[in-house]
């Protein structure tokens, strides 16, 4: 069956996305792409905007659920609709890989913008940017639709990510789609680059990798989710880690 209150979610959600002060990060076109391409959607917000977000999806007109789930410094959301189709989005402040701090929110709001589509979107280069390091540290290639999406730039766009990256990590490559695939070299530029900077001390990385091994293992024994349920016409808010549920506010 066709997901089809989740494909109009996204579209209302993704012209709602500057009001909500969200920046969808993993876009590679317009709103309908959102409906097949991804798994999953991540959103850049800060804790008013995240919740902001929730609210949006929890009295959104056709949604059944919504399940949220704190993570390591982020919060997964997984919306149920009417139709029992579903959504799940990502929300963070700040980027963290291996460690490392790698995008911050304030970064990613310099130059940020309302795109042709009525979405709030990063600046081309820092689009370019979340991805590369995603794929990058994960060692995999750039998905199909997103060397789709960066090779039909138009040059003015693709220079602003290419002068951006070679000033940054001082990378050396002749096109953009050289960095599409994961290379050590490239790795290793980015982690140089990332470590000069006062945020990836050594002491912070250290306490940073003491709080995930934390979270970790007290996640073994607590779960910090909310799930939102739809009853008649009240949405009824259920914590995970006891037995109470109360009406939500939303």
């Amino acid at each position: 069956m066709e997901p089809i209150e989740r494909n109009r979610f996204l579209v209302d959600f993704a012209k709602a996305s500057p009001s909500i002060n969200c920046l969808i990060l993993n876009h590679s076109g317009s709103p309908e792409r959102l409906q097949t391409n991804l798994s999953s959607i991540d959103l850049l917000c800060n804790k008013s905007a995240a919740d902001a977000f929730i609210k949006y999806s929890v009295s959104y007109s056709s949604t059944r659920q919504v399940k949220v789930t704190d993570e390591f410094m982020r919060r997964c959301v997984e919306i149920e609709f009417a139709d029992a189709s579903e959504v799940r989005f990502y929300l963070i402040a700040n980027m963290f890989r291996k460690g490392l701090k790698a995008l911050a929110a304030d970064e990613f709001t310099h130059g940020s913008g309302v795109n042709e589509y009525g979405m709030l979107t990063p600046s081309v280069f820092h689009h370019f940017e979340y991805i590369l390091l995603k794929y990058q540290f994960a060692g995999v290639e750039f998905p199909d639709r997103y060397q789709k999406y960066f090779s039909s730039l138009e040059p003015a766009a693709r220079s602003s990510v290419f002068r951006y990256l070679q000033g940054k990590y001082h990378f050396v490559f002749n096109t953009i789609e050289d960095l599409y695939k994961p290379k050590a070299t490239a790795r290793l530029k980015i982690m140089i680059g990332l470590r000069a900077r006062a945020e990836n001390s050594l002491i912070r990385m250290f306490f940073r990798t003491v709080a995930y091994f934390w979270y970790k293992a007290t996640r073994m024994f607590f779960s910090k989710q909310k799930t939102y349920a739809v009853s008649g016409n009240i949405m009824i808010e259920k914590k995970s880690s006891d037995s109470s549920s109360r009406q939500a506010t939303y």
